[in-house]
């Protein structure tokens, strides 16, 4: 009862299931709308790899017949059908979902894929979006290059992603080219991610490109590119400086520091004349070490070489990068003093020493004497063989004249040629005779009017010397005994030296040593000489055209010298000129700050000088001084006086200016020099610098305007003005108070007419007369004399200065400055 009860149950179920799984248009094949499957339209890929690709797809409906085949189709070109295309079906049948996955694919290939349902009615397709498998390639990097040679390197890669297969090989592509077209492979053994290959077999200095690669299953992958240049291989030598340098050989060496990577073939030293190498000798050595020498012959003597060294290995040449040179040795010998060991009256004996110093490669073939009776004889003249070698040698010279002088000097020649002759120490000597033997050495300083001469007593002769000294002239060239005699002391050492004195300028004097015994005179040969001149006219002229003569101011500071103002014909002028001795020209200096002025008093004090007295373009005397800074070119501002004389003269001392006589213009201040309404004055007026101030007022024994004033040894001098007639009174009066008292030191009875100016020099005072005779009084002796007259062309004045015991007066007719020496005036 209970089992037929669960059967029906179980009957009434299955019914009940089908009739709720039949839709509406699930009707059995035949019935009326039955059709193809109805499938989903959202199939999708779920997956892929390098060879299969992962769908699922889902029927929907049956559509009145049950589906008998369902899955996918694909292929490379679009719409594939399960007629004409590959396809893959599921395991199950009827509605639902289904996945599966297509396998045996291409890598890195493009597939179309359609799900597909079949039934009774017909297959219906779904597209699937198109999808290309993985390419299946992994990731490589590049390992740098390392252990590079000059044949082989090391370099690799490293596998960053490996790829979907196996890998079956790793390695390096290496090539010369960049696009690697001829590439070579390396492949490694190494079964790891990161390998390590080794290139062999490569050229030396030569740039390799590199790449790593990996193979898998599916192909090969790259690395970027890198690349490698293989050393050269070549070894590296120095030069090293030479040794042993004689005049034909030395030792040059070098120095293989790096032997290079292949086996070292010769070794050795380029030589060459010029830094360049272009024309070179190449000296191989044989010695098997990396410190190595090269014994060279047959060089040049007094040659430079340069030198290099070098090394071939089986890469090839190298070349040291420094350069060394020598230069050889003279290849002369050197030839000891002259020993003069007897003299006759036809003979000589002679001694001197020859060595090769030191140098192995000299040789000396030759030596001996050789003379003349001229000095520097050579061996074309007459030669004494001695001999060759090294050493001591004495040579005897016969055939000779009594009483001459001779020259002598040993000799030595190598055996490098007529060029290589040395000679040694030049003696000179007299043969013997029964006068004295004289030589007249030199004149050894000529200064001041006065010459130093000096001469030497060869030999007595057969009887004591009984005079001995110099003989001159300006007359004779070859003076003699009846000419001017300096007898002289012979000293110790058998010179004798006079002094030639008084001497006048511009001329040649004649001299030459003599000695007298009871057989006769001799005498040495004559020397001559010019003395400087008394004039020198080369001096640069004035720059411009000089005032009329006596109108112009001047003065002196510490070799420059100044000339102010003047006439110069249509007007006055207010021009300062200095003139530098040391650098012998002219330059502007700034102008007087009072105007055009003529017959200014101008009084050197300190680094300077006063301006005062003189007359301007309205002939107006100027009453003003003024200061002059020759050091700053400086003008200070002008100070008045209250006094209008002019052609006055004067000197500093101390802090103090004195002005010394002069002219005052008494009617309507016009004049004409000389001027009858001019008043001569005696007045000595002192002034205290640099304020100018009045201090006093004193009188000479006589009114004078131009001449001069000086000091000397705290002494006053002053005179040779012109009196109140201008006539020059021709008296110098002195003063030891500083101008209190006069007392008449002189009265010159040289002089005919006015007195120009005068300086002191040389402890003497100087002047210039009307005549352009230059004056000369020596106040310590009170003597005059009259010196020379300028030269033609010269004889004009402006100024006159003393420096350096030189007077410098000017300016002649060319404005000419003139340069006098005193000295050389006898």
């Amino acid at each position: 009862m209970i089992m037929r009860t669960l059967y029906y149950l179980t009957y009434a179920l299955s019914a009940l299931l089908i009739i709720g799984c039949i839709e509406e248009n699930d009707l059995e094949q035949g019935f009326k709308g039955a059709g193809e499957p109805v499938m989903a339209s959202d199939a999708t890929v779920d997956g892929k790899t390098a060879s299969s690709i992962q769908v699922t797809a889902k029927v929907d409906k049956e559509n009145g017949s049950p589906v008998t085949d369902r899955g996918f189709c694909y292929g490379t070109s679009p719409s594939p059908t399960i007629a004409n295309s590959t396809k893959i079906s599921d395991t199950g049948k009827g509605i639902g979902s289904y996945s599966l996955t297509i396998t045996g694919l291409s890598n890195n290939t493009l597939y179309y894929i359609r799900a597909y349902a079949t039934n009774s009615y017909g297959t219906v397709y779904i597209d699937l979006p198109p999808i290309s498998t993985n390419p299946g390639l992994g990731v490589v990097e590049t390992t740098p290059p390392s252990d590079i040679h000059a044949t082989s390197a090391k370099t690799g890669g490293t596998i960053i992603l490996p790829g979907e297969g196996s890998i079956t090989t790793r390695g390096v592509y290496y090539s010369v080219n960049k696009d690697f077209t001829g590439a070579l492979t390396a492949e490694s053994t190494d079964n790891t991610d990161t390998y390590i290959c080794n290139l062999t077999n490569l050229l030396s200095a030569t740039k390799y490109y590199v790449k790593a690669f990996v193979t898998n299953t599916y192909g090969t992958f790259e690395g970027t590119v890198d690349s490698i240049t293989t050393l050269n291989g070549l070894g590296v030598v120095e030069t090293l400086p030479p040794t042993g340098i004689y005049a034909a050989s030395a030792t040059l060496n070098g120095k293989i520091t790096d032997a290079g990577e292949g086996s070292i073939i010769k070794r050795g030293i380029y030589l060459s004349l010029n830094k360049e190498f272009t024309a070179i000798d190449t000296i191989y050595c044989p010695k098997d070490t990396a410190i190595y020498s090269c014994p060279l012959n047959d060089l040049t003597p007094a040659t430079k070489y340069y030198v290099k060294a070098f090394v071939i290995n089986t890469f090839g040449l190298s070349e040291a990068t420094n350069i060394d040179s020598m230069t050889t040795r003279n290849g002369l010998p050197s030839v000891g003093a002259t020993v003069k060991k007897i003299i006759g009256f036809t003979d000589v004996t002679l001694e001197s020493v020859t060595s090769a110093l030191g140098d192995t490669t000299v040789t000396i073939i030759e030596r001996g004497f050789c003379w003349a009776t001229s000095p520097a004889p050579e061996i074309d003249d007459d030669t004494v063989r001695c001999g060759v070698g090294e050493g001591t040698f004495d040579g005897v010279i016969t055939g000779l004249v009594a009483q001459r002088q001779y020259f002598a000097r040993p000799y030595a020649r190598t055996q490098f040629g007529p060029a290589f002759v040395v000679y040694g120490e030049e003696v000179s000597f007299y043969t013997k005779t029964d006068v004295p033997t004289v030589r007249t050495d030199s004149v050894t300083s000529i200064a001041n009017g006065k010459a130093t001469v000096v001469g030497t007593l060869i030999d007595q002769g057969s009887a004591p010397v009984t005079q001995a000294g110099i003989v001159w002239s300006l007359v004779n060239p070859t003076p003699t005994k009846t000419d001017f005699v300096l007898t002289l002391t012979v000293a110790a050492n058998n010179s004798f030296t006079g002094l030639l004195q008084s001497l006048r300028g511009g001329q040649t004097v004649y001299f030459r040593a003599f000695a007298t015994n009871s057989q006769g005179t001799s005498y040495g040969d004559v020397i001559s000489f010019t003395t400087p001149p008394v004039f020198i006219t080369s001096l640069p002229q004035f720059p411009v055209e000089s005032a009329l003569p006596g109108t112009s101011g001047y003065f002196s500071v510490d070799g420059y010298l100044f000339v102010l103002g003047g006439d110069i014909g249509v007007t006055y002028s207010d021009a300062l000129w200095r003139f530098s001795i040391s650098e012998n020209k002219w330059l502007q200096m700034k102008s007087f700050p009072g105007g055009n002025i003529k017959w200014p008093t101008c009084i050197k004090y300190g680094a300077g000088a006063y301006v005062s007295g003189g007359v301007n373009d309205t002939e107006d005397q100027l009453p003003n001084v003024y200061q002059y800074n020759a050091y700053q070119n400086l003008w200070n501002s002008p100070i008045t006086l209250n006094d209008t004389t002019y052609l006055m003269t004067g000197f500093s001392h101390g802090s103090s200016i004195y002005y010394v006589g002069g002219k005052r213009d008494t009617i309507n201040h016009t004049f004409s020099p000389p001027s009858k309404g001019d008043t001569v004055k005696a007045d000595v007026r002192v002034y205290g610098a640099p304020a100018m101030s009045p201090e006093a007022v004193t009188l000479l024994p006589e009114p004078q305007y131009g001449g001069f004033a000086l000091t000397h040894n705290n002494e006053v001098f002053a005179g040779m003005g012109n009196d109140t007639t201008d006539v020059c009174n021709n008296k110098i009066w002195v003063s030891s108070d500083l101008c209190a008292t006069w007392t008449l030191q002189t009265v010159c009875t040289i002089n005919t007419g006015s007195i120009f100016g005068a300086v002191e020099c040389r402890n003497m005072i100087y002047m210039l007369d009307e005549d352009y005779y230059i004056l000369e009084y020596n106040q310590t002796a009170n003597v005059w004399t009259r010196k020379s007259q300028l030269p033609s062309g010269y004889r004009k004045f402006n100024c006159i200065f003393s420096y350096g015991n030189k007077l410098y007066i000017g300016f002649g007719t060319a404005g000419n400055l003139l340069e006098y020496d005193p000295a050389w005036d006898n």
